[in-house]
């Protein structure tokens, strides 16, 4: 559906039908989907097909009042331009993606549709920002980390530094270049312009401790840990700190117990379970 939005958004709904015509055919009980059908259709004149859809949209538990108030025009012969300009796509969440395409598609496949769709949407504005930075952070997760840099250094190029994007650029550097100090410079960018971006701080203290850099990555760590209302990356910075522990105090006692709660959060991570039995 996100994908389908993000075409109808961007004058492409020619191409998104035939997906959306699919997703309504495998799951006929999402309202979400026959109303994007519909509005699908509107955008492109059709109205009777236009009309089937709402029908099918307000069948459903959760039918709005715009899905009732558009059928209402095109059954009254309103003009599709007129209605189609009056709707407001709302983006549909997340939670409901995974629901409805869960069952069809792997994870992989989801995230190259993505990467494909925003492709088209760059061809469309290569101004277009937004679409940059997501466009180069779907190629980091599909590991195409050279495409991924470009489109993340232009996005810094235009828009200055952003903590989620360099600490993406400092991730291409560790895994792609094996660039342990470039790394570090931007991880410690990302730190200084949003020094509350947990995973920058995490990942910057521990290349620091693989340099025997204990002393300067111990308030990085001791800041990561003060973000309390933050869950995220809590077992590999319990982890981490727990070596800072042992470097710098020699509080073997503290150190085993920050590893036994590193392990108790993710206990199927092999590198938390067998630092927590040495």
């Amino acid at each position: 559906l996100d994908l389908a939005w993000i075409q109808i958004h961007r004058g492409l709904s020619a191409l998104a039908l035939p997906y959306l015509e699919k997703l309504t055919t495998d799951v006929t009980t999402s309202r979400d989907a026959w109303s994007l059908r519909g509005h699908c259709h509107v955008k492109l004149g059709q109205r009777e097909k236009a009309i089937d859809s709402y029908k099918q949209a307000l069948a459903l538990p959760n039918w709005t009042s715009s899905d009732k108030n558009t059928l209402k025009d095109l059954e009254a012969g309103e003009d599709c331009s007129v209605i189609a300009s009056n709707l407001i796509l709302l983006k549909i969440h997340p939670d409901d993606i995974r629901e409805i395409y869960g069952a069809h598609f792997s994870d992989i496949e989801i995230k190259k549709a993505i990467r494909f769709f925003l492709k088209m949407c760059i061809q469309l504005d290569q101004e277009d920002m937004v679409t940059t930075r997501n466009l180069g952070i779907i190629q980091y997760l599909l590991n195409e980390y050279v495409e991924a840099e470009r489109y993340l250094k232009l996005w810094v190029d235009k828009n200055g530094d952003d903590a989620e994007i360099l600490t993406h650029l400092a991730l291409i550097q560790q895994k792609h270049h094996k660039d342990e100090d470039a790394a570090i410079e931007l991880y410690s960018r990302a730190i200084a312009a949003d020094d509350t971006f947990k995973l920058a701080l995490v990942n910057c203290a521990s290349l620091l401790q693989q340099q025997n850099q204990f002393h300067e990555a111990r308030p990085l760590l001791e800041r990561a840990l003060s973000l309390t209302d933050d869950p995220t990356h809590q077992a590999i910075l319990l982890d981490t700190f727990a070596n800072n522990i042992a470097a710098i105090e020699e509080d073997f006692e503290k150190e085993a117990l920050l590893h036994r709660e590193a392990f108790s959060l993710e206990p199927k991570n092999y590198m938390f379970a067998g630092n927590y039995i040495v």
